[in-house]
């Protein structure tokens, strides 16, 4: 299921408590995701011990982005040998995000720098962005 353009993968065993290999992030609800980033070339787990900033960006409705990063505590490394870190959404977060359409998932942009040096990957169709279909309980 997941595609990249760069040299990270998302591990889909990483997408638990969800039901299915994608994560389903509902419009207006807290969500956090756990990202597993691996080499490409090896499988192995990235080492993002040494990282200085990681970024995730979604797209939303707008046109505009969502992005939280580890410096802003909008991530949380859990296993830096491991690649394993955690992103955090706010409902307000989810609420504005574009939903996925015509049966194909949203991508997640991530953004690692280790070193100076900033890598980019494309997690390509990591999540199922729904729309919310009953109005929050008062």
């Amino acid at each position: 299921h997941f595609q990249t353009k760069g040299k990270f993968m998302l591990d889909p065993t990483y997408c638990q408590p969800c039901t299915t290999a994608v994560p389903v992030i509902i419009q207006g609800q807290d969500k956090v995701l756990q990202v597993v980033l691996k080499s490409q070339q090896s499988g192995n787990p990235v080492d993002i011990t040494s990282a200085s900033e990681i970024e995730a960006i979604f797209l939303n409705t707008d046109g505009t982005y969502t992005e939280k990063k580890l410096s802003t505590g909008g991530i949380s490394v859990i296993s830096g040998p491991g690649g394993n870190f955690q992103i955090a959404l706010s409902p307000s977060d989810t609420q504005a995000m574009a939903v996925s359409t015509g049966g194909a998932f949203s991508d997640i942009e991530i953004h690692v720098t280790i070193a100076s040096k900033v890598s980019i990957v494309i997690l390509t169709g990591a999540v199922n962005i729904l729309a919310r279909r009953f109005p929050t309980a008062p």
